[in-house]
């Protein structure tokens, strides 16, 4: 299956809305951000992985490991369920579904143990876009994340044609 990306977001109208090549690229400002109180204890809760779900929509997964009955995850300030898989001894949240036109929205995951906070993930889409564009040793997967971040911008420039 080779479909061809590299129209989605650089031909006619949508391209004139999108500005130059460099635009439609995940860059430095798309990175994810990672914060740890430097109170937390060192075997509490942490982030141990996000990614992106792929499916008819996308969703962002957040992974933790060091949770425990006192331990609580909010996503922009509203607590959320972590679920636990025991079957891979996972504890993990999902959001809902995500559309095109918010993979540059940075959701807010915030981990509090007894009432501390312990660690804020800022991440969206176009954060896993840039990591997996950027870091990928694997040259499909690259083409894939730079296909996403494309979708995005395609959509938001799609959203703000006159």
């Amino acid at each position: 299956t080779n479909y061809n990306t590299s129209n989605l977001a650089t031909s006619g109208d949508i391209a004139a809305l999108l500005g130059t090549p460099s635009d439609i690229e995940p860059s430095e400002d798309d990175k994810m951000t990672l914060t740890t109180s430097s109170d937390a204890p060192a075997n509490g809760p942490r982030f141990r992985a996000a990614s992106v779900w792929f499916d008819s929509t996308n969703k962002i997964i957040v992974k933790l490991v060091g949770v425990t009955a006192n331990t609580q995850l909010f996503i922009d300030e509203t607590l959320v369920e972590i679920s636990y898989d025991s079957a891979t001894d996972t504890y993990s949240f999902t959001t809902d579904e995500i559309e095109a036109t918010r993979f540059k929205e940075v959701f807010v995951f915030d981990i509090y143990e007894n009432g501390e906070f312990v660690q804020k993930l800022e991440y969206s889409i176009n954060a896993y876009a840039y990591s997996k564009y950027q870091n990928s040793n694997n040259p499909n997967m690259a083409q894939l994340a730079l296909a996403l971040y494309r979708v995005g911008k395609s959509a938001d420039a799609y959203a703000a044609r006159p």
